[in-house]
């Protein structure tokens, strides 16, 4: 799979993100790259309000069908606000080193 195609599969899961919980922001916190220098994986973080995090965790990775492997780590707004503000926090370095993908 080529690199372009690699780029299309995240779009396509950021846009089945989008389509399933209304998120208010998609974040882009990790690429692994193969040898040749292909994405075979990545990271998101994804800024959502829901009930049962766990739950809607479980919900994307069944509903989505991606040939490339990703991981997604959910906060709720309130608690990425709190986080991103502490210094040394997963979601603090999230916001300083992650790319947008998209925000409501």
């Amino acid at each position: 799979m080529s690199t372009q195609d690699m780029r299309d599969e995240m779009r396509e899961v950021v846009a089945d993100i989008v389509r399933l919980i209304h998120p208010e922001k998609i974040i882009l916190f990790s690429q692994k790259h193969s040898l040749q220098g292909e994405m075979v994986s990545f990271k998101l973080c994804v800024v959502a309000d829901c009930a049962d995090k766990a739950q809607t965790e479980r919900q994307l990775y069944l509903e989505i069908d991606s040939p490339v492997p990703f991981d997604v780590v959910l906060y709720t707004p309130e608690e990425f606000a709190q986080l991103k503000a502490l210094r040394g926090t997963f979601a603090s370095k999230v916001r300083a080193k992650g790319k947008v993908l998209y925000e409501a």
